[in-house]
């Protein structure tokens, strides 16, 4: 019987995943996108969060379910900025703080972040892009 609640529970997230999907590939606001399907904006972020806390729980049924890719366990890497001015500098990405020492690329976006950014700026923009995406 827990099988069936749990296989009915993913094909749910799986319809909100294909309504997500529809979303994103509308090129549309969500609030346009919410507003023209018949869904409130609070309905939809919820879906999407349930979709991500399923999928970060439970990577191996989200693939199985979802046909997302596996989530692996977040590691630390180190990362080498000796060279970061050097190879900005060369590129001519001077910002007015000083060389980016970071480019965050999601899609068709680019955050560049500056050698000399407050770190209290740094940590928000984060923040919010990961609960954005």
């Amino acid at each position: 019987m827990a099988e069936i609640r749990d296989t009915i529970r993913w094909m749910k997230l799986r319809g909100w995943l294909e309504m997500v999907q529809a979303r994103m590939t509308s090129g549309q606001a969500t609030k346009d996108w919410c507003k023209e399907n018949g869904i409130s904006v609070k309905t939809y972020y919820y879906r999407l969060k349930c979709i991500r806390l399923s999928t970060l729980q439970e990577p191996e049924k989200a693939s199985l379910y979802l046909g997302t890719a596996t989530v692996k366990t977040p590691a630390l890497a180190k990362l080498d900025f000796s060279l970061a001015q050097e190879d900005v500098a060369s590129e001519g990405a001077d910002s007015a703080n000083g060389v980016f020492a970071v480019t965050v690329r999601i899609g068709d976006i680019a955050i560049d972040i500056s050698n000399n950014a407050d770190p209290a700026v740094i940590a928000s923009t984060l923040r919010l892009v990961r609960d954005i995406c």
